[in-house]
């Protein structure tokens, strides 16, 4: 039966089960160490207030502990009262806040302990979240995470097209001093020195291209940085054995509403950095230096082919690559290439037609070349192929740049990858360059071309007139640029019996400063002017020999020079 017993510190009546008899416990009032009497008889009362303390403290530790049950308020016994009377007033409110403590507050029942797994209570919260997080995951795993193809940009760039390259065994290793990347060519067994970042395997001759990008919202090309997933990589069978194996002519873009299966094919830009780099020479994998140079076409190229030896000069003056190169390469005495390796000396600038686009200088040093660029542009190694290692996961992704001719038309177009469409983009329509104001000396002509502004009646008539006023200021400018290389080629007849010369390079002699003259301020054409030699024996008053130049071709609105030095 229970027990009863007084609590010797605060006078509480407590009542306690009987198995309890002879341990030591704690008051669940005032926390005073009670011993529990052990000679009461066997009953058990049920205390009023339900309540429960389960604090008690066993003497024995392996002990289960002694719940102490209240039974009803009584008032304390008179020998307390003088105690109580002689408390402090801080022990009188500590003993009214053990008096009058409240019930811990109840636990909701989403926020009870159901099991406990590795030390992680589980309550019901957690339950209602698994259903979600299954449905999450199976969403996840049928969809993956994000297309197959993803797009992250679509920019407009402007293209300069510096040499022809290739990938070799040796590495090359980009380091990063800086703001700038560097490749430098690592010796066989050496690494190379300083902070590298990434290895890649690159140098002159071959199919691969280097070009020069800056964007440009005129740009005549638009560059796609795209991201591949390995599960559709799979699914479209573009592995070699252990290897991604992707060809730039897998990719195309095609207009939405034009039937799959056309479009133009990208140009695959695997690698992308920044200015500038250091590419081999003396290991090259060819022997063919024409690798060494620019796509441009020289203004005057020298070759000499000798025993062993290719020794060559090519001049760039006039167009928009500026600089001489005199380079050698191997050969064998069959004129077959000897091998690999090339040298070069002199320094090369590539400008961009538009006056705003990239400029690259290529700087040629026995086997070493150095291009760099201006910091707005980039350099991309443009592949016909791209072969890399599989990833393990189908939802790793390569990345790489795709790099399109801009369509003519803007709209919504469809980028497709081995005959799938797997992503659609909206492109701008490409620049194109309005005509320039007619030449005031070519308006001169019977029926020549006249400004737009002449008959016009739009009530923006006003900026029509101001802009073809400042196009004919130019076109007199142009005039007279033509006129100065006509005087100049007078003396070179004079000199040279009335023959023409093969190039107007050899005007250098009379005409110094010839490339500003070959600069054309109202078409913005470098060069400016295209020259015809006349056959001998024309008539130098009816044989033109020089026109203005728009668009690589001579201009039927611009001014005209003649053998006999006139311009009409």
């Amino acid at each position: 039966m229970p027990i009863d017993l007084t609590c010797p510190a605060c006078r509480r009546q407590l009542r306690v089960a009987d198995k309890y008899a002879g341990r030591r416990g704690t008051c669940p009032a005032c926390d005073a160490v009670i011993t529990i009497p052990d000679d009461t008889p066997d009953f058990e009362l049920v205390p009023e207030d339900r309540r429960t303390y389960d604090n008690i403290i066993l003497e024995p530790a392996t002990r289960p502990a002694a719940k102490l049950q209240p039974t009803a308020e009584q008032p304390p016994p008179a020998e307390n009262l003088q105690r109580l009377a002689d408390e402090s007033p801080g022990q009188r409110r500590l003993r009214e806040a053990l008096d009058h403590r409240p019930e811990p507050p109840r636990v909701p029942w989403w926020r009870r302990e159901l099991i406990v797994l590795f030390g992680v209570g589980i309550t019901p919260a957690w339950l209602l979240l698994i259903p979600l997080a299954v449905a999450g995951f199976g969403v996840w795993f049928a969809t993956g995470p994000g297309r197959g193809v993803q797009v992250s940009s679509v920019t407009p760039v402007l293209a300069v097209e510096v040499l022809d390259a290739a990938r070799r065994h040796d590495p090359a290793t980009l380091v990063n001093p800086g703001a700038g990347g560097v490749f430098r060519q690592a010796a066989a067994g050496v690494g190379a020195t300083g902070p590298a970042t990434h290895t890649m395997d690159l140098t002159v001759g071959g199919s691969d291209r280097l070009l020069v990008t800056q964007p440009d919202p005129g740009g005549d090309l638009v560059a796609l940085d795209v991201a591949v997933s390995q599960r559709l990589i799979n699914n479209l069978g573009q592995t070699r054995k252990y290897d991604n194996h992707l060809k730039a002519d897998a990719f195309t873009l095609r207009r939405r509403s034009d039937p799959p299966g056309g479009g133009s094919p990208a140009m695959l830009a695997a690698r992308t950095f920044d200015q500038p780099i250091d590419l081999d020479l003396a290991g090259a994998p060819t022997s063919n230096p024409r690798k060494l140079l620019p796509p441009v076409a020289a203004d005057r190229l020298e070759e000499q082919k000798l025993p062993g030896v290719i020794a060559g000069e090519a001049e760039y003056a006039l167009g928009t690559a500026r600089g001489t190169v005199t380079y050698t390469a191997m050969r064998s005495t069959s004129g077959m290439p000897a091998g690999p390796g090339l040298s070069a000396d002199g320094t090369l600038r590539l400008d961009h037609p538009d006056p705003d686009g990239p400029a690259v200088t290529a700087d040629y040093q026995g086997g070493r070349l150095a291009v760099s660029w201006n910091p707005e542009a980039r350099g991309r190694w443009v592949q016909p192929s791209l072969t890399e290692p599989t990833r393990t996961s189908p939802w790793s992704r390569s990345h790489f740049t795709l790099l399109f001719f801009r369509p003519p038309d803007a709209g919504t177009y469809v980028l497709s990858f081995a005959g799938r469409d797997v992503a659609t983009v909206k492109l701008d329509r490409a620049r194109q360059p309005s005509p320039p104001t007619p030449s005031p000396i070519a308006s001169n002509r019977p029926g020549g071309p006249q400004p737009q502004s002449k008959n016009s009646n739009s009530p923006l008539a006003y900026f029509d007139i101001l802009r073809d006023a400042r196009g004919q200021a130019q076109g007199l400018v142009s005039a007279n640029h033509m006129r100065q290389i006509g005087f100049a080629l007078q003396l070179y007849l004079n000199d040279h019996n009335n023959q023409f010369p093969e190039s107007l390079l050899e005007l250098r002699p009379y005409l110094p400063n010839l490339d500003q003259l070959m600069v054309n301020p109202r078409t913005n054409a470098r060069p400016g002017f295209i020259y015809e030699q006349p056959p001998p024996g024309s008539p130098p008053a009816t044989t033109p020999i020089l026109y203005e130049s728009f668009n690589g071709q001579p201009d039927p609105d611009g001014a005209i020079l003649y053998g006999d030095g006139s311009i009409r």
